[in-house]
């Protein structure tokens, strides 16, 4: 009877098609939660017993045999296959899933946020993204897309798509222009401070429309960039060389880690190696260090950090703690991590389902 049908909120209505290519995730691997319940609708017992094995629960009973599971043995399965739900069932040939249950125990595909790689003052009306199309090959040989970075590079010119910009408060140039700064940012963890590059070139030339002369009063902008090697990935070289011949930055260190006939060399390598300069930056002119990019590539760089402040201020442990915590609070530590946000998303969503069966909207900025 439909007319006893109530609007469950999840997602407007649509179809069946809509939901599994706009709402739902269906390429990430399926949680233990959802595994445990795949579970119940296997009805081979041998493909119970195995999906079973990958269940992080201290103890579960089938056929009256007790197991003690570990995430270890699901961790493997889903880092070594990356399987997706589509892998599942072809894995477990005797779950028996109706549409009723794919959109209801499916998880929402969360929105993917990008770094914004341009200025307004720059770029009026336009927002640029720098985004890596994500594509690999898990050791089973199964190739796999990235969800949103393959599709946004099949997009064609001139058409629309669903986006919303989120702002980042405290991840911006400093007021005053004065103070140096540093930016950190190995492959697409570049995409902000070329908005920073940009934003800064535009200032520059303001202060020569207005006054007719360069305004001394902009502090020294360095940048510390890694990526593969020269040719690969190295997207913006010649548009940095422009900004370090005009001025706009002061100087530019890269670091390649597979460049022919070069020891492999990472962000924080020449972080240490520059020392002297970094903590006269940051610690005696009170400039403002930046670190976009992954969270192991983060922290590494944080550990550096630590360790130049500490060499070359002669501060013990707990004084460098201080001074991490001061620059904190005086906002001059800033952070833009890859994964974090997706993170506290899913936390948020799953706890907003919990709570009143629904879930936020979302942009349609997807990735895996």
């Amino acid at each position: 009877n439909h007319d006893s049908w109530n609007d469950w909120g999840r997602y407007p209505p649509c179809t069946l098609t809509d939901m599994l290519t706009r709402y739902l995730d269906i390429s990430s691997p399926p949680s233990q939660e959802l595994l445990n319940i795949l579970s119940s609708q296997a009805v081979k017992t041998e493909e119970k017993f195995k999906i079973k094995r990958l269940v992080n629960v201290r103890k579960f009973e089938v056929l009256d045999i007790k197991i003690k599971a570990n995430t270890r043995i699901f961790d493997e399965w889903k880092n070594d296959g990356k399987p997706t739900i589509l892998d599942v069932l072809k894995q477990f040939s005797s779950i028996q899933l109706t549409p009723a249950f794919l959109i209801s125990q499916l998880p929402l595909l969360l929105p993917r946020y990008y770094s914004i790689s341009s200025s307004l003052d720059a770029a009026p009306g336009e927002i640029h993204v720098t985004a890596d199309v994500l594509e690999y090959q898990t050791p089973d040989g199964i190739k796999h897309q990235g969800v949103c970075s393959n599709w946004l590079n099949n997009l064609e010119i001139g058409e629309e798509i669903y986006c919303n910009v989120r702002k980042a408060p405290l991840f911006h140039l400093p007021n005053d222009q004065s103070v140096p700064i540093i930016m950190v940012g190995p492959g697409t963890g570049i995409a902000p401070f070329r908005g920073f590059w940009m934003q800064r070139k535009a200032d520059i030339e303001h202060e020569l429309t207005s006054r007719n002369k360069r305004n001394h009063s902009f502090g020294e902008m360095y940048l510390y960039f890694g990526c593969h090697n020269t040719t690969a990935d190295n997207i913006y070289r010649d548009e940095i060389r422009q900004c370090e011949k005009e001025k706009i930055l002061t100087k530019c260190f890269f670091a390649f880690s597979r460049e022919p006939g070069i020891k492999k060399t990472y962000v924080q390598d020449l972080i240490k190696r520059n020392g002297r300069d970094i903590y006269k930056m940051i610690v005696k002119e009170n400039g403002h260090f930046y670190i976009c990019g992954s969270i192991q590539m983060a922290s590494d760089v944080k550990k550096m950090l630590r360790h130049v402040i500490q060499s070359w201020g002669k501060k013990s442990e707990s004084q460098v703690d201080e001074y991490i915590d001061k620059m904190k609070d005086e906002n001059r530590l800033h952070e833009d991590i890859f994964g974090i946000a997706v993170k506290k998303l899913k936390e948020r969503t799953k706890t907003a389902e919990l709570k009143q069966n629904r879930t936020p909207r979302m942009s349609f900025f997807k990735e895996t």
